[in-house]
């Protein structure tokens, strides 16, 4: 059941920092389509879940600072990237 409990909270904060991603400004491209797959992940679980967010990182390219940079860090530890 831990383990359960363990991945529960991992696409949980995940789901937040797709939540994050739909507050920023929408420009045109990269974060129109970033956005567009953070809002249909926010309903999904198991390995369509983890699919959606590596659709929703690489997407995130030229999204920049602080914020960005803690957000794909999540992401990208979620999603197995280096």
């Amino acid at each position: 059941m831990a383990v359960v409990n363990n991945v529960d909270r991992k696409e949980e904060r995940v789901k937040n920092i797709f939540r994050t991603i739909l507050t920023q400004k929408a420009t045109p491209g990269f974060m129109e389509w970033a956005q567009a797959y953070a809002k249909d992940g926010i309903e999904m679980e198991g390995e369509y879940f983890k699919t959606q967010v590596l659709y929703v990182l690489c997407n995130l390219q030229y999204w920049r600072g602080d914020e960005a940079r803690r957000c794909k860090k999540v992401l990208k530890e979620f999603g197995g990237v280096k």
